[in-house]
């Protein structure tokens, strides 16, 4: 994964909510150290390999 950097993030109170919902665990009862930061570098990952795929379909569409 290489190097971090710590970014503060706000979000809006009912997707907070959601995301403490989803990566709840009830064994530990509290959500597991780093899962958040997993999850959302995961989506922000997909989000650009999207948005990558839709700039060079973009660009061959010119050609």
């Amino acid at each position: 994964m290489g190097k971090t950097v710590e970014v503060k993030l706000s979000l809006p109170v009912d997707i907070a909510a959601k995301l403490e919902l989803h990566l709840w665990d009830p064994v530990r009862e509290r959500v597991a150290y780093g899962a958040r930061s997993r999850l959302i570098t995961k989506l922000l990952r997909e989000h650009f390999v999207k948005k990558e795929e839709e700039n060079e379909r973009v660009g061959n569409d010119s050609d």
